[in-house]
């Protein structure tokens, strides 16, 4: 199912057209007028992305979200959707053949990570990527890039909410794997 999966850090823009910003009002192709979120972005554009990840609970393929917005300036849809990520109202994940797909994050679920860093939620969504076989916390280091005293202190953010657990490895006894807390 998902393979890799990345931070908060989402999609980048480039190679659109500006939005030109009109007292509040934004103008922008195909007569795009709306109120704008915060940092310029229009409310419509965040409402449509949200709206297109709510219609596909199983997470939907970046290019299929592109082509469901494709009268919306490709800046602007990076916008709309890391506004979105840092809202913790999507998730993203690199999926081995559909590449980036974005998921909304039910808003119970979502107060779980109210407050979490990007790092926290990297290491957390490393974890759930394991599904029930686990992680060790040397898989956590290297595809985290992250350093093994921040790696232990991240592990011992999330075990406090109750985000994670850490068990003894079936395969090796002295070792312990990670992953998340409702997993038997």
């Amino acid at each position: 199912h998902a393979g890799r999966v990345l931070g908060r850090g989402g999609c980048s823009g480039g190679g659109s057209r500006p939005i030109v910003s009109q007292g509040g009002r934004t103008s922008g192709p195909a007569g795009m007028n709306a109120q704008e979120h915060g940092g310029g972005i229009p409310n419509n554009v965040v409402e449509a992305v949200l709206k297109i990840c709510r219609d596909q609970p199983e997470g939907i393929a970046q290019q299929a979200l592109a082509g469901r917005l494709k009268d919306v300036p490709v800046g602007v849809q990076a916008q709309a959707i890391n506004h979105l990520l840092r809202q913790h109202k999507l998730e993203v994940y690199q999926h081995s053949s559909r590449g980036l797909i974005y998921k909304h994050l039910v808003q119970e679920r979502a107060a779980k990570f109210k407050g979490l860093s990007s790092e926290e939620l990297l290491v957390y969504q490393l974890i759930q990527s394991s599904q029930n076989m686990g992680i060790w916390t040397r898989d956590l280091k290297i595809r985290s890039n992250l350093q093994q005293p921040q790696v232990v202190k991240i592990l011992k953010v999330l075990e406090s909410r109750k985000l994670i657990k850490s068990i003894k490895a079936v395969a090796n006894k002295n070792r312990k794997v990670y992953m998340v807390y409702e997993l038997e």
